[in-house]
């Protein structure tokens, strides 16, 4: 059996009504001119649709559309990914950033989970 090096709860939602947890599902389009490093300023852009005095906890991604995309939440980005593949064979490495200044525009309904306090 393969067991993970380390696994810690990060946290536990509910219980507190002083203090609710909130998990919302968000639907974007994704832009043109990607830049390297990720699209900046989504917390913005997620607080306006979720409401005023949430604060973002975490956000993940349900549908990339293809793309593996993650958020920081560190650096407020949202950074998408690809995975290269040789003719008939499976991944050749890691996930690849997609390249500076991409036409993502036609990825659309791209689903994110966003949980906030």
């Amino acid at each position: 059996m393969t067991t993970m090096s380390t696994v810690a709860k990060v946290s536990t939602s509910g219980g507190d009504p002083s203090n609710p947890t909130f998990f919302d599902i968000v639907s974007l389009n994704l832009v043109a001119h990607y830049v390297t490093g990720g699209y900046t300023a989504i917390a913005a852009q997620l607080k306006a649709v979720l409401g005023k005095g949430k604060t973002i906890v975490d956000v993940a991604c349900l549908d990339g559309k293809g793309y593996v995309i993650h958020y920081d939440l560190t650096n407020d980005k949202l950074i998408c990914y690809y995975a290269a593949y040789k003719t008939g064979a499976a991944a050749d490495g890691p996930l690849i950033e997609v390249v500076n200044d991409a036409d993502l525009n036609a990825v659309h309904c791209v689903r994110l989970l966003v949980i906030s306090q």
